[in-house]
């Protein structure tokens, strides 16, 4: 944590003046707008990469479900980046274009998407080859489901913050952001990385405790179903490889920083997608993002 709000602050030291004039109202609806649709799609792509988790394991066929987050069965994922190519075409045209904090729809859309998915992959292998049958592996794959259902939730939790925090960022003008709200990424990227962000509004700060209670579920959820009663690491073509001793209690601790940590990669290189933000994601999340 000591890390982490050093970051922080060295942010605040490196704001320069503002580079753009002012957001205008249209302007910060557009890129509001644009950011909620993308995370709709992110939580859509997690819903889907957790359903199809579940069901190789619960089916046994191995490679389904690397084969399933790719497909979107239901055209859920689809249906979400449809919106936000809607809302691209009301809300971001003419004076309601912004120069700064956004890109366009499709590359919102991808980033949201594409990061959902390599999640799922930093946990189980770039295949999810990791997962398990539960025909004859019945406490392997339930420790597999519901510690993705846990991770997948993490991520959402980052993605609200973020949300509320970068509209009050463009809208407030509050320290240490410009009078007329933020102006420049060096200012918004704060909404990241700043755990000592005046209102404590950031992802980093995690006030009201969002973030912290997922990790805690999540280092709860892999103590009380991984491990102990297993034959295999359940995460052993993971990123997070080595935390799960068969036979001998989780060390739910290390797993869960481990998992967090890749969550916070993740949701990094979403909003630097999305908005063309300059985030170093391996400083903030304090490791090599795969």
């Amino acid at each position: 944590m000591i890390r982490k709000l050093m970051l922080g602050a060295a942010a605040v030291a490196l704001i320069a003046p503002a580079a753009f004039a002012e957001l205008q109202n249209g302007e910060q609806i557009c890129i509001n707008k644009m950011n909620k649709d993308g995370v709709k799609v992110q939580a859509a792509q997690l819903k889907v990469n957790d359903k199809c988790v579940k069901d190789e394991v619960k089916k046994g066929v191995a490679g389904d479900a690397n084969a399933c987050i790719e497909a979107d069965p239901k055209g859920k994922v689809e249906k979400k980046r449809n919106k936000t190519d809607s809302d691209e075409a009301k809300k971001c045209t003419g004076d309601n274009l912004p120069a700064v904090f956004y890109t366009d729809s499709t590359t919102v859309n991808d980033s949201a998407e594409e990061t959902a998915k390599a999640l799922h992959r930093d946990i189980f292998g770039p295949t999810l080859d990791s997962l398990l049958s539960c025909d004859g592996n019945d406490d392997e794959c339930k420790c597999q489901t519901k510690v993705i259902n846990r991770v997948s939730k993490l991520a959402r939790a980052m993605s609200k913050i973020w949300l509320k925090c970068k509209k009050a960022a463009m809208k407030d003008g509050k320290d240490p952001f410009s009078a007329g709200g933020a102006e420049m990424n060096s200012e918004l990227e704060q909404c990241v990385t700043n755990g000592v962000l005046t209102g404590g509004l950031s992802v980093e700060s995690d006030t009201k405790g969002k973030v912290s209670k997922a990790t805690s579920q999540l280092q709860d959820t892999a103590n009380q179903f991984c491990s102990v009663n297993s034959s295999i690491d359940e995460f052993a073509t993971g990123e997070c490889a080595g935390f799960s001793d068969p036979g001998n209690p989780m060390d739910g601790a290390g797993f869960s920083q481990c998992a967090r940590d890749l969550v916070e990669c993740r949701f990094c290189e979403m909003v630097n997608g999305a908005d063309a933000l300059g985030i170093d994601c391996d400083a903030w999340s304090g490791i090599t993002c795969p």
